[in-house]
């Protein structure tokens, strides 16, 4: 921050290259015939012929309703073209030849030396900023001084009684690095002083996640935050807030135009200086900066830059896209492969798979309920790798001998087939490594993981695989095992699921005998199959389910809960003393949820906070890699996602008996027509499928352009 006056002028020269005096952006680079301003054929701009666009998130809005009126199709069919990766990632990948026309905020100052090194480029403001403050509305504080922020923000100042409001500690949340917003909190306000170091906790990695940190932290109005005009303008997410006044100037569009209120900079529209003036996105370059790029930012809420004149080559433009009231959800995500895949086919390049929902379809007697769904395979990325044709996606996973579950890393894919299928459901069944590197055949009609591999069998065998790359170890005729009819095997006709199971060093063959009083085992090692009297072995089982611990919980009427787990019992004032049944998970997380399922809280087992009480029902989504706690808010309507300490970590928009759980580890949020799956850090969509069942067929479809 301290190099940012030295750096200034640097930055300043960059702008000036197109600012200063009375001519046009771009008109330093001569073209041949360029007919006078209005007198031209209307360029036409096509999905082939927009330039590859990128920005910052603040300025995404306005590029979507551009590429609207541009090209004359609905915002949400063009979302899939304004897929922005920030401000400073944008001016990066517009030197590394990434994108072509940028529509961001001021670059960071070592960004913008980068520029100057980099080579020449065309940077001209098309709409003014302003970084306004911004906290709970019940905070009765309504203005600040900049001194009085600069000292909130450097820690001089710490309890908002010493601004004139209640006796609360101040929660100063701020940006990271990488984020435009915070560029402009060090050069406008700071100027140059250090900020305090925040806690992980008090810098959200998202604009949305600010803003909602700022809204409910620890219920009650002790937060503050900084964000754009733009979104402190925007109703939905200004919801619950205030923005502050700062010297006496509240920030309004008539402010900020007229140069009044005190926290200003522009945002820009940047492309390299040696574009052609009739290359396209010169043509675009110039088509912002001239009246109707006015008319647009005004439109959406923007505070536009003084007004450049008409570009020498015009635009079509189609504003009644900018009418339309529908606003639907844009396809998210893309296909590995072009065409359609049933079967998944091996490769070391896709990294992690997670399974997702697909076409969708429902039957008659539940038509008021939700479809069933067939399920595929993706990238943790949103690529698809196979196609929604599975009844069903899982992870094999066994039960030790101590009764705990034991993962694999390894998907089963199920899908019906008449013909080949199961006896007892239809089902025929794939293996594939859960980062695909191997996979089977569709061909097992039962498949069980154990700690010595994977048992799979069909009408021919049983077969004992190798996790690794699912290689066959051994493999055994029902005859060697002692089964005459493999059709009548309990584990392929679903009347026994608990049959295939491993125990004790051996593979459970089910009870068998004239009156199924003999238990088989199998030993994979030496192929012998030895017998148990079946009350032995249902003896054996109901021991290892009585041996197996459990939490009690008990509350004693006067508030304070108590759970027990065998000899370790933990006593502390419940977060919800009328809630009863409170429970662990991931080994020391209490979840509360009241009955009405209107509150709920966390804590550890020590009765110390995770979550405090609040409205909503909260759930514990528990993956490989990370957990998270998810709190279901307006019947689904809304979730509010916390890493497992407790620190928001985004908000989704759901719709009513939305729900959420994980696939692998991403947030699956399923609703009625749609599912949606989040990255738990940030909140980006990655992916989102259809349930149609026409000409999409739930299938992904890759973005354009």
């Amino acid at each position: 921050m301290k190099q940012w006056k030295k750096l200034l002028p640097a930055l300043l020269s960059l702008a000036l290259l197109v600012s200063c005096g009375p001519k046009r952006p771009g008109t330093d680079t001569s073209v041949g015939d360029v007919s006078a301003p209005g007198t031209a054929a209307p360029f036409v701009f096509t999905r082939d012929s927009l330039p590859r666009l990128d920005g910052s998130t603040s300025t995404a809005p306005m590029a979507q309703a551009m590429c609207a009126v541009l090209l004359g199709e609905g915002r949400e069919q063009v979302a899939d073209l304004v897929q922005f990766s920030r401000t400073t990632q944008s001016y990066r990948n517009l030197m590394a030849g990434a994108a072509d026309l940028l529509l961001a905020a001021e670059p960071a100052p070592e960004v913008a030396q980068e520029l100057k090194q980099e080579g020449e480029w065309l940077l001209t403001p098309f709409a003014t900023d302003a970084l306004v403050f911004v906290v709970n509305e019940d905070n009765p504080v309504d203005s600040l001084t900049t001194e009085q922020v600069r000292k909130i923000y450097t820690g001089q100042i710490t309890n908002w009684k010493e601004v004139g409001g209640e006796d609360l500690d101040i929660i100063p949340f701020q940006r990271n690095s990488e984020a435009g917003s915070q560029t402009l909190m060090e050069k406008l306000v700071m100027d140059g002083l250090e900020m305090m170091d925040a806690p992980e906790a008090w810098v959200p990695d998202s604009m949305m996640g600010l803003l909602e940190a700022v809204r409910e932290y620890d219920n009650s109005p002790s937060a503050i935050g900084y964000t754009v005009y733009y979104y402190a303008n925007d109703m939905e997410m200004a919801k619950g807030l205030k923005v502050l006044t700062i010297d006496g100037v509240s920030p309004s569009a008539e402010a900020i135009q007229a140069g009044e209120y005190p926290f200003l900079n522009p945002y820009y529209v940047a492309m390299a200086k040696d574009r052609p003036q009739d290359d396209p996105t010169h043509i675009l370059y110039d088509w912002l900066l001239g009246p109707d790029g006015r008319r647009l930012a005004e439109e959406l809420g923007y505070v536009p830059a003084s007004d450049a004149g008409e570009p020498l080559i015009p635009v079509e433009v189609d504003w009644s896209k900018l009418d339309e009231q529908e606003k639907p959800l844009p396809d998210i995500g893309g296909r590995w492969y072009q065409e359609r895949v049933e079967q998944l086919r091996p490769s070391q390049e896709y990294g992690q798979l997670v399974p997702f929902e697909g076409a969708a379809g429902y039957f008659s007697w539940q038509a008021d309920n939700w479809p069933e769904t067939l399920i595929g395979l993706m990238t943790t990325g949103g690529k698809v790798v196979m196609d929604p044709v599975c009844s069903e996606i899982s992870r094999l996973y066994y039960t030790d001998d101590a009764g705990d579950s034991q993962t694999l890393p390894v998907w089963e894919l199920e899908k019906g087939d008449p013909e080949r299928g199961s006896p007892g459901n239809g089902a025929l069944i794939a293996l594939a490594a859960q980062d695909g590197s191997w996979v089977t055949e569709f061909r097992y009609w039962g498949v069980k993981g154990t700690p010595v591999g994977i048992f799979a069998g069909d009408g021919h065998k049983l077969y004992l695989l190798r996790q690794e790359d699912g290689t066959e170890k051994a493999s055994w005729s029902w005859d060697q095992l002692g089964i005459a009819r493999p059709e009548s095997f309990p584990w392929f006709t679903g009347d026994a699921y608990e049959t295939a199971q491993w125990y004790d060093g051996g593979f459970f063959l089910g009870c068998w005998g004239e009156n199924w009083d003999k238990a088989l085992f199998l030993d994979p090692e030496t192929g012998e199959v030895t017998a148990l009297a079946a009350q032995d072995w249902y003896d054996r089982i109901q021991k290892r389910y009585q041996d197996t611990l459990w939490w009690d919980s008990k509350t004693d009427g006067q508030g304070q809960v108590t759970l027990t787990y065998g000899t370790d019992s933990f006593t502390f004032p419940s977060p919800l003393p009328e809630e009863e049944f409170p429970y662990v998970t991931g080994g020391d997380r209490v979840i509360f949820n009241d009955t009405q399922g209107d509150r709920c809280a966390v804590s550890l087992l020590n009765g110390q906070e995770v979550l405090p009480a609040q409205d909503g029902q909260v759930e514990a989504l528990q993956g490989d890699e990370a957990s998270w706690l998810a709190v279901r808010k307006d019947q689904g309507r809304q979730w509010n996602i916390y890493d497992w300490k407790g620190e928001l970590s985004c908000t989704l928009e759901g719709e009513e008996e939305s729900w959420l759980s994980l696939s692998g580890p991403l947030l699956e949020l399923r609703c009625r027509n749609y599912t949606a799956y989040y990255e738990p850090e940030s909140g980006t969509c990655v992916f989102r499928t259809w349930f149609s069942l026409g000409d999409r067929g739930g299938e992904a479809q890759e973005p354009a352009g």
